[in-house]
């Protein structure tokens, strides 16, 4: 397992990782799938030194992500 921070290449496996957990109802207050476009400005305001969000990689792909917010 690798966890690392995330870049720009990884958002679509970030919103895939999203969408299931619509999909499962859990961790997220969204009832509808959301797509790159709808998340694009939180995502910009994430960065490696300001409120970075990590990925957590299991055989060389996405499993999880976090992320650190101001709130």
């Amino acid at each position: 397992m690798n966890i690392r921070t995330t870049v720009k290449a990884d958002w679509h496996e970030l919103i895939k990782i999203y969408n299931h957990a619509v999909d499962e109802k859990y961790c997220t207050a969204d009832t509808t799938h959301v797509t790159l476009e709808d998340k694009s400005d939180w995502l910009n305001q994430h960065s490696e030194s300001s409120y970075p969000i990590f990925i957590i990689e299991k055989n060389e792909q996405a499993a999880g992500w976090c992320s650190l917010s101001p709130y």
